[in-house]
């Protein structure tokens, strides 16, 4: 059986760290002897330990200057040493720690790097490639890519059914997610102060956190939107199904994504949803199919096709059976898993 180290370095919980855990859990389940590597002090630790998964901790800084490559290049030898066996394949979920593992461990190992950006660096240190999405994939094989890349969508935990339900006369909106202006959240308050001068019935939720959260607060005052837009901290991972259950529509508004994971959650749990045209989305949802994408960077667009939701103005009944359908069918983690397997075994 194969030795696997699944590495991802960071101390956050942003997307490609709810991915990392589902890896791992996969690579668990699979029956390979797997070892997770990541930074000291993360905040993925209790949650792999929940799942019983063996955590190895590194302390480095992720800076490309010669000193600092050297001192990490030392200190992720000793970790790898640490796991007391010889490892066959490293799967790396960021892009300097592909040439870090190279530099540690020598051209003995298969590194697989998994690209959850739209980034092509230090991709020359990989022996292969996993992208997210076909969307990711072009753009790496455009910017001159040689390396075999696989398409291995982002995995996310189904359960077997879903509750169905209309659109009440007061539908809760949703979006989660970093507060960072990439994410879409200001285009999204302010489609929603146009739903509001249109006399549009509504309430909404946006949860997460990061440095433009003041400014959210600022721009829900601006538009006198306290009363129907609440700012959330953090969704935490226990809480995550009950938000999405919580949520009549669900909104994604940002500018780029090379997948999307929770807009595959919400339509796990029936939900319509809503996302921009900015890359990963689009290859989740088939419009007015499974559910809805709007022009980016567009808040009138978003703000049109809320109100035509609302108001049923455009037919959406269809729309939670076909997304539960499709995500079960493309995106759950046994399906994954054995796309997993075959590249594992094939390595």
């Amino acid at each position: 059986m194969k030795n696997i180290v699944n590495f991802i370095s960071g101390k956050d919980l942003g997307g490609s760290k709810q991915s990392f855990i589902l890896y791992s859990e996969a690579f668990d389940r699979l029956g390979y002897n797997l070892i997770s590597l990541i930074k000291k002090g993360a905040k993925i630790k209790p949650l792999l330990e929940e799942l019983n998964l063996k955590v190895v901790e590194v302390v480095y800084n992720r800076i490309n200057i010669s000193y600092f490559i050297t001192l990490a290049v030392i200190k992720l030898k000793n970790a790898f040493s640490s796991m007391g066996k010889n490892i066959d394949i490293v799967f790396v979920h960021k892009p300097i720690d592909i040439m870090l593992t190279r530099k540690a461990l020598g051209e003995n190992v298969k590194i697989i790097a998994i690209v959850h950006s739209y980034s092509y660096k230090y991709l020359e240190y990989a022996d292969e490639i996993i992208a997210v999405s076909s969307q990711l994939k072009s753009f790496l094989m455009e910017n001159s890519i040689k390396k075999t890349i696989h398409i291995v969508p982002n995995m996310i935990t189904i359960n077997k059914d879903y509750k169905y339900r209309d659109i009440p006369e007061i539908p809760l909106i949703g979006s989660m997610g970093v507060f960072r202006k990439t994410k879409g959240f200001h285009i999204l308050i302010t489609a929603l102060s146009i739903l509001k001068k249109r006399n549009i019935p509504f309430k909404a939720i946006i949860a997460g956190k990061g440095t433009l959260h003041f400014y959210y607060k600022f721009l829900i005052a601006k538009y006198k939107l306290q009363d129907i837009i609440t700012l959330k901290k953090w969704i935490k991972n226990n809480e995550r199904d009950d938000f999405l259950e919580s949520l009549d529509i669900y909104m994604l508004p940002s500018k780029e994504e090379t997948f999307g994971m929770v807009i595959a959650e919400a339509m796990a749990k029936g939900k319509r949803v809503i996302a921009t045209k900015c890359g990963g989305p689009e290859d989740i949802i088939t419009d007015k199919e499974n559910g809805f994408l709007v022009e980016n960077k567009n808040p009138k667009a978003i703000a049109d096709i809320l109100e035509d939701i609302i108001t049923k103005k455009i037919e959406s009944s269809h729309i939670p059976q076909n997304a539960y359908d499709y995500v079960a069918k493309n995106y759950d983690k046994n399906v994954i898993m054995k796309t997993l397997s075959d590249i594992i075994e094939k390595a």
